[in-house]
C-alpha cells in the first residue's frame, strides 16, 4: 500500500511539470494541422500536375528532388498529427514507476524475510494468498483470535 502510494506520487512529481505545456501543445497542433494540410495539398497538386499529367517525363524523374520533398513533407505532416497535449507515453510512465519502486524492494525484503513466507502459510493452512500475507504483515493470530505482534 505504501509502496503503491510512493510510486504514484513519484510518477506525478516527475510528469506534472509537463502539464504546463498542454494548452500550448493543443493550440499548436490545431494551428499546425491546418497549415500543414494546406501546404501538403498544394504540394501534392503541383506534384501531380508535373509528374502524373505529363507524358514527357522520361529520365528526368530520377534526378528530381520533388519525390524526396514529397516524402519529407509527409514525414513532417505525420509529426504534426502525432503531437499530443501531454507528451508522455505509457512506456515513460512505466519506466519512472519501476525506477521509483526498485529502491524500496530491499526495504520490503528486510521487513519480511523470505524464509518466513512458507512458514506463515503452514501455520495457517486454510489461508492462502493475500490473507496469509496480510497476517504475516500484521502479526500472528493466536487460537483465541488475538493478534500477537512481533
Amino acid at each position: 500500500m505504501v509502496l503503491g502510494g510512493f510510486v504514484a506520487i513519484a510518477t506525478v512529481v516527475v510528469f506534472a511539470p509537463l502539464a504546463v505545456f498542454a494548452p500550448r501543445f493543443t493550440a499548436l497542433r490545431r494551428e499546425s494541422h491546418g497549415e500543414y494540410s494546406r501546404l501538403a495539398g498544394g504540394h501534392h497538386r503541383a506534384f501531380e500536375a508535373r509528374w502524373l499529367r505529363r507524358d514527357d517525363v522520361g529520365s528526368e524523374l530520377l534526378g528530381s528532388p520533388d519525390v524526396s520533398s514529397l516524402a519529407d513533407l509527409d514525414t513532417a505532416f505525420q509529426n504534426v498529427t502525432a503531437l499530443r497535449a501531454f507528451p508522455v507515453e505509457r512506456r515513460n510512465v512505466a519506466v519512472v514507476a519501476v525506477a521509483a519502486a526498485l529502491p524500496i524492494v530491499p526495504l520490503v525484503m528486510l521487513e519480511i524475510p523470505v524464509a518466513e513466507i512458507p512458514a506463515a502459510n503452514s501455520r495457517h493452512p486454510g489461508m492462502r494468498g493475500e490473507r496469509a500475507g496480510a497476517l504475516m504483515l500484521a502479526g500472528e493470530t493466536s487460537l483465541t483470535g488475538e493478534v500477537e505482534w512481533r
